[in-house]
């Protein structure tokens, strides 16, 4: 469920499941609803927005929920703030940024856990981007996790390494040409493609590699999207 949440930021679909009929200019289309089919249970996604800004998403389950609202200041996210069934705050994720518009600092509170996590960044000479990641409570966060460096190619992250001290941590992605679901939602159209194959692997070890395999509608859009295996996690993208 995770890489759906935005990743979204890492934040995805299927067939003519889609209500889009390629009749919407392709810089207006807007995901509406995804819906993911996995082992674990079907869950839901819904999403409104005030123009092309996110406003808010919603998970959904048998019985579970979670509201995501967004808050902007000009085109950027600054704040994500996450509720459960009961309207009850879970989570509020803040975002900070340079003068350039580059992420400079992101901050996830956990009020369920009454935890938190920092990650600070750093844009380097040679294209990289270098973050440090804190742990701590809901005041302070300065318990370092890892350092990690992030590798950039076309504007998508090519490859992470985490190093925590202990495991160094490898994820590196391949991605399509296609159009991204939130291509045209602002705050997320800095994904562009779809991520084809993901690759992981921890001190040099076995590399672990999930494949991705999408069909598309008229404008390029994902309408399904598998997972690794069939039986892994399907997702069905409306529009």
């Amino acid at each position: 469920m995770k890489r759906l949440v935005l990743l979204c930021m890492f934040f995805v679909l299927f067939q003519s499941c889609s209500s889009d009929d390629g009749s919407t200019a392709p810089d207006a289309i807007l995901v509406k609803k995804i819906v993911d089919t996995n082992p674990a249970g079907t869950f839901t996604y819904n999403y409104t927005y005030n123009g092309n800004k996110m406003a808010e998403s919603v998970l959904s389950t048998t019985n579970y929920i979670r509201r995501a609202v967004y808050t902007y200041t000009g085109d950027l996210i600054t704040k994500v703030e996450f509720f459960d069934i009961s309207n009850t705050l879970t989570e509020r994720d803040i975002y900070t940024f340079n003068t350039y518009n580059r992420l400079a600092t992101s901050v996830k509170l956990d009020y369920y856990n009454e935890t938190g996590t920092k990650e600070i960044y750093t844009y380097n000479s040679d294209g990289t981007i270098s973050t440090i990641k804190y742990s701590g409570d809901l005041s302070t966060q300065d318990n370092v996790m890892s350092h990690n460096t992030i590798t950039m190619n076309n504007g998508e992250i090519s490859s992470r390494i985490e190093d925590t001290g202990a495991v160094i941590k490898v994820s590196s992605y391949i991605y399509d040409t296609k159009n991204n679901p939130f291509k045209n939602v602002i705050g997320f159209d800095q994904n562009k493609h779809n991520i084809l194959q993901s690759t992981y692997s921890e001190n040099g070890g076995t590399v672990y590699t999930t494949n991705q395999q999408y069909t598309y509608n008229s404008n390029d859009f994902p309408v399904t999207h598998t997972a690794g295996s069939s039986t892994d996690s399907v997702l069905h993208y409306y529009y």
